[in-house]
């Protein structure tokens, strides 16, 4: 799934934050960009990445890898993250941003999504109920169903 965005007024109004790559190989600035490599500063760029847990890549910026091989499926994850922190969007759609990682990362990319986007909005969808910490409004689907109950809004 390509990095899907819209556009108004010159900036990005959504991002869906895919976790997997494409398997490419693609200089390690464009996998942070998405092809947009002229857009951010160096010391935005390692920023993004160190608040992601994945600074070591900021030595890599300019190499040309097998990325999707190259790195897990956790740190992919963090990479879709350290491009919200980039990129700014209005609305931020997760789906299982975080299910490649373990609780005490996944808390500290939440705590950092919500520093480095604190009036965005962010839907997400994910299975480990401890998500809800950093949301105010949950919707629960029962399980086997595939209907989403409006009442399940709370």
């Amino acid at each position: 799934m390509a990095l899907e965005r819209s556009r108004r007024r010159g900036g990005i109004r959504s991002l869906l934050a895919p976790a997997q790559l494409h398997p490419d190989r693609k200089p390690g600035r464009r996998l942070v960009l998405s092809g947009r490599a002229t857009q951010f500063d160096e010391l935005h760029l390692k920023e993004a990445l160190a608040d992601c847990g994945l600074g070591r890549l900021s030595e890599s910026l300019d190499a040309v890898d097998q990325w999707q091989q190259k790195l897990s499926g956790g740190e992919q994850q963090r990479l879709a993250c350290a491009r919200v922190l980039l990129h700014q969007p209005e609305f931020v759609f997760l789906d299982e941003a975080t299910s490649a990682v373990d609780p005490t990362t996944e808390q500290a990319l939440d705590e950092t999504l919500i520093r480095w986007t604190p009036h965005k909005g962010v839907i997400s969808i994910a299975h480990r109920e401890s998500l809800a910490t950093y949301h105010d409004h949950t919707l629960q689907v029962p399980s086997g169903t595939g209907l989403l109950p409006l009442d399940g809004l709370r």
